[in-house]
């Protein structure tokens, strides 16, 4: 279902680098990358009502919100008619 819906291939991409302190760090494990997936994953998988998702815009200038990223999963949301504010 995630990867009809697009997402699936963001988590394949997110998965694969972790932010610490003030830079990226690139994931080789791939145990290290099937957990983070995982919870993006259960991120996806439980929200209730009344649950916020938050979205930055995308910034090419700043490694950590890179456009291809966040807005690929905005344009999604609002595909699938999530109300925004």
């Amino acid at each position: 279902m995630l990867h009809e819906m697009g997402i699936l291939d963001t988590l394949l991409k997110v998965g694969t680098a972790s932010f610490v302190g003030s830079r990226w760090n690139n994931i080789n494990k791939a145990e290290r990358k099937l957990y983070l997936k995982n919870g993006y994953l259960v991120l996806l998988t439980r929200a209730r009502q009344g649950t916020v998702i938050a979205v930055p815009e995308g910034d090419d200038e700043d490694l950590t919100r890179k456009k291809e990223y966040y807005d690929e999963t905005f344009e999604y949301l609002k595909r699938i008619r999530i109300s925004i504010p």
